[in-house]
């Protein structure tokens, strides 16, 4: 299953207010060409996700990236992710964090 598919708004902010906190590595990035509900470039994302207590997960992620954050997304990059405890492959970038 895709990671944030562009997940709904309201899943986001659940992930944000109450997921746990983890790092994602970038193993690689491609700007598809389109944007989001909020007008950021959407990316497609090989991430290696490490929550606590638990194995890394390796999967893609497609996220709408801040502007501003799209030169945090090269090769070997981490960023810091919210993560469902019950089901660490839904997740969202925390990009304030």
């Amino acid at each position: 299953s895709h990671m944030d598919p562009g997940l709904r708004q309201a899943e986001k902010e659940r992930l944000l207010a109450s997921g746990i906190r983890g790092t994602a590595t970038v193993l690689s990035s491609n700007a598809t060409g389109q944007t989001d509900p909020e007008g950021r470039p959407v990316y497609d994302l090989m991430l290696r996700i490490e929550i606590p207590g638990r194995g890394p997960v390796q999967g893609p992620a497609r996220a709408g990236v801040p502007p501003e954050r799209v030169d945090r997304l090269e090769a070997g990059d981490t960023v810091t992710i919210k993560a469902d405890p019950a089901n660490p492959t839904s997740m969202t970038i925390d990009w304030d964090a």
